[in-house]
Parts: structure tokens; sequence; C-alpha cells
């Protein structure tokens, strides 16, 4: 994380930030109160993350993980017989831990000369 401010006097206030791809937990600021001490909650700065993306029916994620870090992209395959019809075929874990894009769906492939 960052750490701004130069003032480590009674009463004086320092500011906190994390660096991109990680979330700040705690308080944005503390002051150097009379006990010696910093108000606020201990700061961390926490890595982003997404959980793992829900594969199509009929279809898969690669690369298949756990979980993703902030800008990770994962891409979404259909079996054989199968193709992207709707949604997003490759999506990216975004700053506030979601997926960008949409939901895929695999439809089953039309075969020539069947209506």
């Amino acid at each position: 994380g960052v750490l701004y401010g130069e003032d480590f006097i009674l009463g004086g206030t320092i500011h906190f930030s994390c660096e991109e791809g990680f979330l700040l937990r705690g308080s944005t600021e503390s002051t150097c109160l009379p006990s010696g001490q910093w108000s606020g909650q201990t700061q961390e700065c926490v890595a982003i993350r997404c959980e793992p993306p829900i594969p199509p029916v009929n279809g898969s994620v690669l690369p298949q993980k756990t979980e993703y870090n902030y800008h990770e992209s994962v891409e979404f395959r259909c079996t054989s017989g199968y193709t992207l019809e709707a949604g997003s075929g490759k999506r990216q874990c975004l700053e506030d831990g979601t997926w960008s894009g949409s939901e895929p769906q695999c439809q089953r492939r039309a075969l020539p000369g069947l209506l």
C-alpha cells in the first residue's frame, strides 16, 4: 500500500491507499492520539479476486482455477456439436471482484438440411 502524510506528531493525520489490483481493508486515515497510538482500524491491502465463473451448460471454462486475480481472463468453450450463441466468449476479473460481460450460453449447432 501507499502511505501519505509526514506529520507523525500528536494530532497528525496520515492517509492510506492501495495499489491497483488491491482493496483497502481498514481505515483510509489515522490520527496520532495522545496515547501514542493511531486511531482507526489496522490497514491491510488485500488482492482483488474473482470466484470461478459458472461454465455454460455443454461448455467449459479455461483456465480452470479455484480463484482468479484482478485483470485475469477466462475463455469459454462449447463441447462438440454446440456453439457459443449468447453471452461473452471471454470475460475478465474486474476491480469489484465480478466478471465483465455476460454469462455465455452454448446452443446445439443446427445440422445442415434439418429444420
